[in-house]
């Protein structure tokens, strides 16, 4: 196999997640600003419970990287609370100098770090960290992805686990036909280097890379409702969606598709206990009432109306174009009789 340079992958998605992306982000956003990633607090706190961080002999001394922490609000609230050392990474400066300023204001420097880098390319030594979690981890996305799971690896210590969700990736056992469809709208939206992204081929990619799959688990039902949110939040600011990536997820979840993938793995060498323990239903619908501007009923309508306004617009559409149809055809006869008009004046001479 021909060798990567890691220095220069994954720079692609710059144009894609590079400054501005958080802004343009959370405009839509169902969940805070500060929780830019599907379930908002309530998905980080399964995070906390999946990781033990509670136990205070669990966590104590320990080391964990948070996989493109964006802002840092996640890696900077588990600190305060359980008062374990965390280290965030994202590709995107301007977040991460957003998160050390706001570590800094709640004064937990000395337990949170914060490093502008690529996922590709880790700046830490073998072994560094007890475990790796990620929210939505979007440089995953990427189809070299395989690369970034052997980082994780190499920065794990013997046992260490690894921890992510991913809410908007085609989930487990989707048609590969129709995820190959998706790869391709993507490329078309210009989403470059996104083949191959769907919830198989991770956990493919990581046993290849060398992790134990523990557990790989369907989200779907928090998907449908993240991204449904998403749309509402769209359709209250502008009367339609307006997002051709959304609505393409969107007609899949509408035809029983799922999408999302919970996963815990470790590094060989783990035994049972460090296996997940804690029990929490992914697919509970989010408190969306609580955490965001929309609410739970708002959700669930929400669909229906952008779908009776699509039907609308159809319906425009086709009316529109039996208009042009009848314009056309009376045009022509118009035409005729002029010509017959014209016949009969020369025969009268």
């Amino acid at each position: 196999m021909a060798s990567i340079d890691k220095s220069k992958i994954g720079w692609e998605h710059y144009a894609d997640y590079g400054e501005g992306f958080h802004d343009r982000l959370a405009t839509h956003w169902p969940e805070p600003r500060e929780q830019l990633h599907a379930g908002g607090w309530r998905m980080t706190k399964r995070i906390a419970l999946e990781l033990n961080l509670a136990d205070s002999e669990g966590a104590e001394g320990k080391h964990y990287l948070d996989l493109c922490c964006g802002e840092g609000a996640s890696a900077i609230q588990l600190a305060k609370e359980y008062n374990c050392k965390i280290t965030g990474i994202d590709i995107v400066e301007k977040a991460i100098n957003r998160a050390k300023e706001q570590a800094k204001a709640d004064k937990v420097e000395h337990l949170v770090t914060f490093v502008a880098c690529n996922a590709f390319q880790l700046p830490f030594a073998d072994g560094s960290f007890d475990a790796i979690f990620g929210q939505d981890p979007d440089a995953l996305s990427h189809q070299d992805r395989v690369h970034i799971f052997r980082e994780c690896l190499r920065v794990l210590k013997p046992n260490g686990r690894f921890v992510f969700f991913h809410h908007w990736i085609p989930g487990l056992g989707f048609p590969e036909d129709e995820a190959k469809a998706i790869d391709a709208k993507n490329e078309e939206l210009k989403f470059l280097a996104m083949n191959n992204c769907n919830a198989d081929t991770y956990l493919k990619d990581m046993k290849t890379a060398g992790f134990v799959i523990d557990d790989a688990e369907d989200i779907g039902d928090l998907a449908a409702a993240h991204l449904r949110g998403v749309a509402l939040s769209h359709y209250k600011k502008n009367g339609k969606i307006g997002d051709a990536w959304l609505q393409n997820n969107l007609d899949y979840i509408d035809r029983g598709r799922r999408f999302g993938l919970w996963c815990t793995a470790h590094k060989e060498g783990s035994s049972q206990g460090n296996v997940r323990t804690s029990s929490f239903n992914a697919n509970e619908p989010p408190a969306y009432t609580t955490t965001s501007t929309v609410t739970a009923e708002e959700l669930a309508q929400a669909q229906g109306r952008i779908r009776a306004l699509e039907m609308q617009l159809r319906s425009v559409d086709e009316r529109a174009s039996s208009a042009v149809a009848v314009a056309s055809t009376l045009s022509v006869i118009a035409g005729v009789v002029v010509v017959a008009a014209g016949i009969r004046l020369y025969l009268a001479r």
